[in-house]
């Protein structure tokens, strides 16, 4: 029903400017072992909850992967990152 959907979005969006990360957290799904990754809705393009940390974070990615163009390579990449220390998997999260 479109009354509930309204009804989830604004539920959601209440919990974000209420600024309440652990019952945001219950509300979302763990996507891989260890993870702090978020689905955030999203009602303003230019400005949402993580943007610059989802930035921030892309570019660290790009960075590390720069010519490498099958996936399995790209991770590879990306985890001799991680273990040389060059990228700071904590300092990427956003903080909850």
């Amino acid at each position: 029903h479109l009354n509930d959907d309204c009804a989830d979005d604004t539920t959601a969006r209440d919990l974000i400017e209420a600024g309440d990360p652990k019952a945001l957290d219950e509300l979302m799904t763990r996507w891989h072992p260890g993870c702090d990754c978020k689905v955030v809705p999203v009602f303003n393009r230019a400005a949402w909850p993580g943007r610059d940390a989802c930035l921030r974070a892309r570019q660290i990615w790009a960075q590390h992967t720069k010519g490498h163009t099958r996936m399995d390579n790209k991770l590879n990449a990306f985890r001799r990152a991680i273990e040389r220390g060059t990228v700071d998997i904590p300092a990427m999260a956003i903080a909850a």
